[in-house]
């Protein structure tokens, strides 16, 4: 810092500076920033590792339904591969992620059911697939058990409302309209989320009673 030096009639006679030695500060800035690089990456490969082993696990339930017949436990088996796999594409895209506890939704829907057609259909070219989805970011806390549910939703389309193999496969997501007021200073993690999965099979039975689940961003 740069300072006048003046006398009593306030003329100057000189210019005095003030140095301060900052390099303990410097050296703590440093520390920091490497230590939050550090952790960043040791959390970048704990998704990564989680998605190998959920996949892992995956693949041995796979092996181990091929040594049965039973409908029932084969289905059992099918459902919890799907639900460790609907998982592991979640550490996927954390691991992916700048900001490895949140991650952009849509896509994500929109990659699990194009793949779970792929994978629960003999004729997956027959399955006309109709996705309206815009941009929504979720904590990982809000992604895993949203993702577990769209997995059960499109999986159910799919084994019970298509079984036929054919048909219309709706799925729909995103902000639910005027759920947030950027007027009154409220932003998106104001908002609420809608997922929608539809079908045009036999339909539901007619004494079922549902309402909106939203989900709280």
């Amino acid at each position: 810092m740069l300072t006048q030096v003046r006398d009593e009639q306030g003329n100057l006679l000189a210019f005095a500076k003030v140095m301060r030695d900052i390099t303990a500060r410097k050296e703590n800035e440093e520390q920091l920033k490497e230590a939050v690089a550090a952790k960043s990456t040791l959390v970048r490969e704990i998704h990564h590792r989680v998605k190998n082993n959920l996949q892992v696990i995956a693949s041995l339930l796979s092996m181990q339904a091929s040594y049965t017949q039973h409908p029932d436990v084969l289905a059992a088996f099918e459902e919890a591969g799907g639900r460790l796999r609907a998982i592991a594409r979640i550490h996927e895209r954390l691991y992916s992620s700048s900001e490895l506890t949140e991650m952009e939704f849509s896509t994500y829907l929109q990659n699990l059911t194009r793949e779970m057609v792929q994978v629960h259909t003999s004729t997956p070219d027959k399955i006309a697939l109709e996705m309206e989805t815009s941009e929504v970011v979720l904590h990982v806390e809000q992604a895993i058990p949203l993702g577990l549910i769209a997995n059960e939703l499109i999986g159910n389309s799919l084994k019970h409302g298509l079984r036929n193999g054919t048909g219309l496969l709706r799925i729909r997501f995103g902000y639910v309209p005027g759920s947030f007021e950027p007027s009154r200073g409220e932003t998106m993690d104001d908002g609420w989320a809608m997922l929608e999965v539809g079908d045009a099979g036999p339909g539901l039975p007619p004494d079922f009673r549902s309402g909106p689940r939203f989900l709280d961003r």
